[in-house]
């Protein structure tokens, strides 16, 4: 049988969220923002919004006319909706981040800037963490209304698409894990103890790390040379 979403202006889905007082309301973010800059890439629609549990859907503030499903246009990349609050959510996309406060009637941009990763503090969703594509992270404890960028451990050059998490266990621990901006693999795990103030490297395929984002082990392949 067809699927509920068979009909959608773009089947490429990046990301859905679910109102966490109501499972029938949903939303989902459009564009394939894994699939990097290939000529293949399905571009974004915005987000859609569901009520009957994703029998249909409809467009909310953030609505585009998908122009070209390739090259690489604008995608959304991520979304993040309040826990305590499902009114407030926000998307992560190649164009902004961006935050609702009306369940998705309606978006302003707070962090002008190509956004791969964003990610809540633990049991204080005004705290929130963002991870840019060319090697930044930022930091709001306003709910978004301003960011600050963090430096201090994280790399200066070298490293693209931060992805971020902060720890269930211990909101004071928060991780970054970085791709290599020439290689477009592994480049660093960094972990921060003080609520991202500071980070520190823990491992990388320069200090011998293996390479977990994929391709091949760069310190095996040597071994295999020198064999």
């Amino acid at each position: 049988s067809d699927l509920n979403t068979d009909q959608l202006g773009d089947l490429a889905i990046d990301d859905i969220v679910f109102d966490p007082k109501n499972p029938n309301i949903m939303y989902i973010g459009t564009g394939d923002g894994d699939g990097g800059y290939s000529g293949l890439t399905p571009s974004t629609i915005g987000i859609l919004k569901s009520t009957d549990a994703g029998a249909t859907w409809l467009h909310t503030g953030l609505n585009y006319t998908l122009s070209s499903t390739g090259p690489y246009y604008d995608v959304i990349n991520q979304l993040l909706i309040n826990p305590v609050s499902g009114n407030i959510i926000y998307a992560a996309s190649s164009f902004g981040l961006w935050r609702s406060l009306d369940s998705a009637r309606t978006w302003t941009n707070v962090l002008n800037d190509n956004i791969k990763s964003i990610a809540f503090e633990p049991f204080h969703p005004s705290i929130i963490y963002a991870g840019n594509y060319s090697g930044k992270v930022f930091r709001s404890a306003d709910g978004g209304i301003t960011f600050n960028q963090i430096s201090n451990g994280l790399p200066h050059k070298g490293a693209e698409r931060m992805a971020i998490a902060v720890s269930d266990a211990d909101s004071n621990r928060v991780y970054v894990i970085a791709a290599d901006s020439a290689r477009h693999d592994f480049h660093g795990l960094y972990m921060s103890k003080d609520k991202g103030k500071t980070f520190q490297l823990q491992s990388s395929p320069s200090i011998g790390s293996p390479n977990i984002l994929g391709y091949s082990n760069r310190s095996e392949e040597h071994t295999s040379e020198l064999q």
